[in-house]
């Protein structure tokens, strides 16, 4: 008879949680390399070794209405992750970032008696805090990526530790890479700007034409811009592209590397969410450009208990770059605020200074690292309180 090796449950939601969450799995494997891994994702956590049983980052959705429009496929999803777990019989689940979905996974694997960590735990305290106790109720080990967050859940009860941003990990690995032939191609132009429209349907369709009417009007100013358009799935590549063959006169490039457009522009506009954090980890001014309904404005005045809503601005805790979270399309307004952090003058030079001083606490370095020993040390210490069946010989 022999023990039975450890199997993790590591399930992301979209694309940014699924690199996050592959970077761990790398990370644990590296101390453990006979642990077994299987979960929901797609094909970024295949490539990292693990067994996916449902591509679930290919779901990715946001907005009241788009998530209603899901709620079959919701319920099938977790149907399909309750007889994983019973299949599998994992040693703990690994939950990456995409909150809706996974509490009501976690709430499950607590059912099952499996443990629970949440990496990259939900911003809790921005949004709906009433939903903490819940998160409290289910979630065994919190690894927190902002300073702060690691006193709030445990507050809360969550045994709660800070292991530093992942994407300041991932910005640092890449930047310390060579840059590749289209990062060069870039830096190359005479005036380079990055369009993040976000890479989820319903953000690309509502987001990217006000984008587009913002470089028209910058096009006006800065004539010799070009626009580069990073999107590393197809599905949103297509769509973006779709789009852009109806508009032929804006010089927008859609690409497939994120890096190398970030390491080579001169200034971003950014659709809110990771994606803010990301960019300013490279250091690049930006504009956060939100469009959204009468009904969302209404709402998020009624649950949204912090000032701001783009990641870099919670992080420094205060507005080191400016939002524009709209119904209307204030588009003069929002080319206003570009050209000022596009020219060298006090509004740029301030932006820049801000990037890099107020960020500086929130750039721990090795958060996968971080993560993977408290999460093999969480693993190990339950598995030896509560020893599991050793394997048949």
């Amino acid at each position: 008879m022999s023990e039975r090796p450890v199997t993790l449950f590591v399930s992301a939601g979209e694309l940014s949680g699924e690199q996050h969450a592959a970077n761990l799995v790398h990370a644990v494997r590296a101390l453990r390399p006979q642990w077994r891994f299987v979960g929901f994702g797609g094909d970024v956590l295949a490539r990292a070794g693990v067994d996916v049983r449902f591509p679930l980052s290919n779901f990715a959705v946001m907005g009241f209405k788009a998530v209603f429009a899901q709620i079959g496929r919701f319920v099938d999803i977790l149907k399909l992750f309750e007889r994983v777990l019973g299949e599998v019989e994992p040693d703990a689940v690994v939950l990456t970032d995409y909150p809706g979905l996974h509490l009501r996974m976690a709430s499950l694997a607590k059912a099952h008696g499996v443990p629970v960590v949440d990496f990259i735990c939900p911003q809790l305290w921005a949004w709906a805090p009433w939903r903490a106790r819940r998160f409290a109720n289910v979630v065994d080990l919190g690894l927190t990526i902002l300073p702060f967050e690691q006193d709030y859940f445990r507050g809360l009860g969550v045994d709660a530790r800070f292991i530093g941003h992942p994407t300041a990990e991932q910005v640092a690995r890449e930047r310390a890479t060579p840059p590749s032939s289209l990062a060069r191609e870039i830096a190359s132009c005479a005036l380079p700007i990055a369009l993040l429209p976000g890479s989820r349907g319903q953000e690309i369709r509502t987001i990217l034409p006000l984008q587009a009417r913002v470089v028209s009007k910058l096009l006006e100013d800065f004539p010799n811009a070009r626009f580069f358009l990073p999107q590393t799935k197809e599905r949103a590549a297509n769509l973006c592209r779709a789009f852009l063959e109806r508009h032929p006169e804006l010089p927008i490039t859609v690409v497939d590397d994120v890096p190398s457009v970030l390491r080579s522009v001169r200034f971003a506009l950014v659709a809110s969410g990771t994606a803010t954090f990301e960019v300013a980890c490279h250091g690049v001014p930006m504009v956060v450009l939100y469009k959204i309904t009468r009904w969302h404005r209404f709402l998020a005045g009624q649950l949204l208990t912090v000032p701001w809503i783009a990641l870099v601005n919670l992080v420094a805790g205060a507005e080191i770059v400016p939002e524009f979270v709209v119904h209307d399309e204030p588009v003069d307004a929002i080319a206003r605020a570009c050209k000022e952090r596009i020219e060298d003058g006090p509004v740029r030079a301030q932006s820049l200074a801000d990037l890099d001083r107020k960020l500086a606490h929130a750039r721990k370095p090795g958060a996968s690292e971080h993560a993977a020993r408290a999460i093999v040390e969480f693993v190990e210490a339950r598995r030896h309180a509560t020893p599991r069946p050793a394997a048949r010989a």
